[in-house]
C-alpha cells in the first residue's frame, strides 16, 4: 500500500511517498493524522451470497502523521473483530479525538439478510479506545466497551451494527434485528467510555448525521414487528441530553424494495445549511407497495434546527420505472446557492430549491 502526498503549491506537483506491505479496507483522516485499517484475512463469500469472516478475525490499524510534507509512520495496533461488511461504512467506525482513536468493531463472523436468520448470541459489537505509546510504535488499548465495570452490550442478542457516527466526546451506534436501538455513548473520559442513553424505535438508521443544537438525523429503513424491511425512513432525534435521547419526528416513504443513493455510496446524500435550516437532497427510487411500480426522483427535506422540525418537500424529476435500471445507487446531487443539481444516468438537471 502506497501513501503519496502531493504538493499542490509546486508547479510540478512534487510528491513524496511511504509504503507498507499489505492491503487496506478503510482510510480515515484528521488534519494531522492518517489511519489505514484492514482485516488480516480476506472475507469469504458463502453459498447464500453473504460475506463471512473467520471467527478469530482481527483488524490491523496503522497510524501515519504528516511531518514536513511526508506521511511518517507512527504506530500500529490490532483490535478484535472487523469493521462490518459494507465498505462504505467502514471509515465511519474510526474516529480520533484529543489524540485517541476510537474504533467500533463487530466480532460475529457473518451477517444475516432477514431477522429469522439472526443468531441469538449477545451482540458482539465492541468499542476500543487506542492511544499512541511514545517510542514504541504501538497504539495501546486505553479502554474497551463493554467491560467488567460496564458490561451492558452494544445491542441486543442477534443484532447487527448499522449506523455509527462519532462527534467529539460523543458516539452514536445503531443496532438492529427487529427494532432500532440508538445508543448514545459518552466518550469524554477516554479511560471510561460508557453508554449514556438508548432509544428504541421501529426500523433502523444506516447513516447518522449530527446537526446543530443537539440534533441527529438518521436515514435508513422502516421495519415491521418481525424485522422485515419496509420503506425508506428518515428520523430526527433530539440527543441534547445524552441520557434521554428522543425521537422528534420520522418520515417513511415508499414500501419494500425502495432504495436511495445511500445504498450505493456514502456520497449519495447532500446537505446545505441556510439560516439554520439544513436542506437535504437524496436521490431515491420509491416502490409502491400495492402496484409494485417505482417512482424515481430527487427527494428533498428540510431540518429547521431552531424549530427542531423535519419536513418533506416535493420531489423533483419524478419518473416511473421498473426493473434493476430503476436503481438510484449511482445518482448524485449537489446544492449551490438556491439551486440543486441532480446527476442521473447521463443527464445533469438544475432545479430551484
Amino acid at each position: 500500500t502506497t501513501i503519496t502526498v502531493f504538493d499542490l503549491k509546486s508547479a510540478t506537483l512534487a510528491q513524496r511517498s511511504r509504503c507498507f506491505v499489505g492491503g487496506s479496507e478503510a482510510l480515515y483522516m484528521t488534519p494531522d493524522s492518517l489511519y489505514l485499517a484492514t482485516t488480516r484475512w480476506a472475507a469469504v463469500a458463502q453459498g447464500s451470497g453473504l460475506v463471512a469472516y473467520p471467527a478469530e478475525i482481527h483488524t490491523d490499524i496503522h497510524k501515519f502523521a504528516f511531518a514536513a510534507g511526508l506521511p511518517a509512520y507512527r504506530a500500529s495496533a490490532a483490535v478484535p473483530g472487523h469493521l462490518g461488511w459494507n465498505g462504505e461504512h467502514k471509515p465511519y467506525r474510526l474516529s480520533e479525538w484529543k489524540g485517541d482513536l476510537r474504533v467500533l468493531t463487530y466480532t460475529a463472523p457473518s451477517g444475516w439478510g432477514v431477522a429469522a436468520d439472526a443468531a441469538t448470541a449477545p451482540s458482539p459489537a465492541r468499542l476500543t479506545v487506542l492511544r499512541e505509546s511514545p517510542g514504541s510504535a504501538t497504539l495501546q488499548t486505553v479502554a474497551t466497551l463493554p467491560n467488567t465495570r460496564r458490561p451492558e452490550a452494544l445491542g441486543k442478542a442477534g443484532e447487527q451494527v448499522y449506523g455509527v457516527r462519532f462527534l467529539g466526546p460523543r458516539g452514536y451506534v445503531v443496532t438492529f434485528r427487529q427494532t432500532d436501538p440508538l445508543y448514545v455513548l459518552d466518550l469524554a473520559d477516554a479511560a471510561d467510555p460508557r453508554i449514556a442513553g438508548a432509544l428504541e424505535v421501529p426500523g433502523f438508521s444506516d447513516w447518522l448525521y449530527p446537526l446543530d443544537d443537539g440534533l441527529l438525523l438518521g436515514v435508513g429503513r422502516d421495519a415491521d414487528s418481525a424485522g422485515r424491511r419496509l420503506g425508506v425512513k428518515l428520523a430526527l432525534f433530539d440527543v441534547a441530553d445524552a441520557a434521554r435521547p428522543q425521537l422528534i419526528r420520522s418520515l417513511v416513504l415508499g414500501g419494500p424494495g425502495s432504495s436511495t443513493a445511500l445504498d450505493g455510496s456514502r456520497h449519495g446524500l447532500n446537505t446545505f445549511v441556510v439560516d439554520g435550516v439544513v436542506r437535504v437532497a437524496l436521490p431515491a427510487s420509491l416502490v409502491d407497495a400495492g402496484s409494485g411500480t417505482a417512482q424515481r426522483s430527487l427527494l428533498r427535506f428540510e431540518v429547521d434546527t431552531r424549530a427542531r422540525s423535519l419536513v418533506a418537500l416535493g420531489a423533483l424529476g419524478t419518473r416511473s420505472e421498473s426493473g434493476w435500471w430503476g436503481s438510484p445507487w449511482q445518482e448524485r446531487s449537489v446544492q449551490i446557492g438556491a439551486q440543486v443539481y441532480h446527476l442521473r444516468d447521463d443527464l445533469l438537471t438544475a432545479y430551484d430549491w
